[in-house]
């Protein structure tokens, strides 16, 4: 478990570059890894990630891409079809990253059930490489790679209280806050 901790914590130095480490909480990991994401829209590059409604739900894409471009401070997201992040339609809704979780992404598709901007803005997150956080009470096989928020004893624990964080889920007000301003940096977004 100390050997899981120490390489976390490593990981996380690297991805956020410092960290405040301590036995009483985990190091907060919000990203896949260090690689995890678009590596063309990253530092130096800042190429847009481009967004593309195939699902025929009638998805707002400007909704959903403008709080995370206006956190980043550029045009992180832009939308066009094809895209390098496609809504398809499908029983439920859940994001496939490609190649993987843990590598830079060559492109992510939300499979969408629904056209709720604020449901799509947390999926469109993950195509970021940003990971849920969960209550420590849900079950998290159906969640991405998830931290846990709401027990500092869980050594998944996260403070991380932004759009990713079901704890905060229906608190819309917390969403694209400090939280997720420190994450966009972390990841090389801005």
């Amino acid at each position: 478990m100390n050997k899981l901790l120490l390489i976390i914590a490593l990981l996380t130095l690297s991805v956020l570059g410092t960290a405040s480490i301590s036995k009483a909480t985990a190091t907060p990991l919000w990203l896949f890894s260090s690689q995890a994401g678009f590596a063309k829209a990253k530092l130096p590059n800042h190429e847009s990630i481009t967004v593309c409604d195939a699902s025929g739900l009638g998805v707002r894409v400007g909704d959903i891409i403008a709080p995370w471009n206006r956190i980043a401070g550029w045009s992180l997201f832009r939308a066009q079809c094809p895209g390098d992040v496609t809504f398809q339609k499908a029983g439920a809704t859940w994001v496939q990253p490609l190649p993987s979780a843990t590598e830079p992404f060559s492109a992510c598709i939300i499979w969408a059930s629904t056209r709720d901007t604020k449901t799509m803005r947390h999926e469109i997150g993950h195509c970021l490489g940003i990971v849920d956080s969960i209550y420590s009470s849900m079950d998290a096989t159906y969640y991405v790679n998830p931290a846990v928020c709401d027990n500092p004893a869980d050594p998944r624990y996260s403070a991380y209280k932004g759009t990713m964080s079901y704890c905060n889920f229906n608190q819309v007000w917390r969403w694209f806050g400090a939280d997720d301003v420190a994450t966009l940096t972390g990841a090389g977004y801005r």
